[in-house]
């Protein structure tokens, strides 16, 4: 019987392998380690530092976001501190329009004034702008004279008459009156 080998002899291994002793692909193997292990250390190395990096980049603007909070804070109380002088400026400024308003009621029942002829026995004016006047007139038509003039001043919304009687106040027959003027507040020019 005839005896075929088929598996391939010793020599036509060694074709198999490149023709390289064993040693010289160890040692080929063992370089491209290195190489790949200097490589994943350097591509490490890399990650590391970029790590570091974005860390510090992160703090510095963790940093930069807390002052910029405490500037908004210091910001946000200013502005609440103006919002409350403007609005102290408002009511300075309707107290000095009634200030001044008052004194162009009473300059107008001055200016329309008939004089010796008419005199006031009291006057008050109200927080809801009505000026209550009491006083005596020689007669009638010297009262309503100076009625229709106060009808005439813009200041006045109106005016309603409450009371007129003759009276005799000292040994004269004159008229006791008692009127009411209705003030205007708003959109009063000057």
């Amino acid at each position: 019987m005839i005896k075929i080998n088929l598996y391939p002899s010793a020599k036509k291994r060694k074709k198999a392998t490149l023709g390289l002793s064993i040693e010289k692909e160890l040692s080929i193997y063992s370089i491209l380690l290195l190489i790949l292990g200097c490589c994943i250390f350097f591509i490490n190395s890399k990650m590391n530092n970029e790590i570091a990096r974005l860390t510090a980049l992160k703090n510095k603007r963790q940093n930069e976001n807390i002052i910029l909070l405490k500037k908004l804070n210091i910001s946000n109380s200013y502005k609440s501190k103006i919002e409350a002088l403007q609005r102290k400026i408002e009511v300075i400024k309707k107290v000095r329009t009634k200030q001044n308003l008052s004194v162009l009621y009473l300059n107008e029942l001055v200016k329309n004034f008939i004089e010796n002829k008419l005199w006031f026995t009291s006057l008050s004016l109200d927080e809801n702008s009505k000026m209550k006047i009491s006083g005596v007139a020689l007669d009638n038509h010297i009262l309503a004279e100076y009625i229709q003039r106060l009808r005439k001043v813009k200041y006045y919304a109106q005016i309603d008459l409450i009371r007129a009687s003759k009276e005799n106040i000292e040994g004269f027959g004159l008229i006791k009156f008692d009127f009411n003027i209705q003030l205007k507040n708003e959109n009063i020019q000057k």
